[in-house]
């Protein structure tokens, strides 16, 4: 595994920290991340699905790797089946139970929201995160993604307007 990918302590030093012990369970975090937005799958991570599979075999009841582990599989419109239904709510109970901070309730919060085709409010909840945490690239990423299902290409832009000054070329996902 990179050095280059963020332990917990490497996602508390960018201000994001992780309701999570597990190191590994962060950096396969990292690694997913890294590799889904810059559209590369790295040999040495195995790819996006090694990387999610890692990650969540690190840490299961990680919330913020569910989060994205399932913004990825149910990330489409309305998709409220009965598995849907059971694992947000399973994750919004391991929410609860781990007091996670607000901007990890949030992803929940934004995720149940896309479970429900709620794609407007769920954009707003990304936008609430990246006020204050304007270097969440997964609350970005998703957001990206709603936008861009939804043909708000403007308010796309306007959110990346929003959030490029709180990067410079150290800040993990500058490149």
């Amino acid at each position: 595994m990179k050095d280059a990918w963020r332990d917990c302590e490497g996602w508390r030093n960018s201000k994001l920290p992780m309701t999570s012990s597990s190191d590994d369970a962060c950096k396969w975090f990292d690694a997913s991340l890294t590799q889904i937005t810059t559209m590369y799958a790295d040999d040495e991570a195995g790819g996006v699905g090694n990387s999610f599979k890692n990650m969540m075999e690190a840490d299961p009841d990680f919330v913020m790797g569910q989060v994205f582990v399932n913004s990825m599989k149910f990330g489409g419109s309305k998709t409220e089946t009965e598995e849907v239904i059971k694992t947000v709510d399973s994750i919004l109970a391991l929410a609860a139970k781990q007091k996670v901070t607000e901007r990890e309730s949030k992803h929940v919060t934004a995720l149940k929201l896309v479970t429900e085709g709620k794609l407007t409010e769920a954009i707003e909840v990304y936008r609430n995160i990246l006020k204050d945490s304007p270097t969440d690239l997964l609350a970005c990423l998703l957001a990206f993604f709603k936008y861009y299902e939804l043909g708000m290409f403007n308010e796309m832009l306007d959110m990346m307007a929003s959030v490029i000054d709180a990067y410079t070329p150290e800040t993990p996902g500058y490149r």
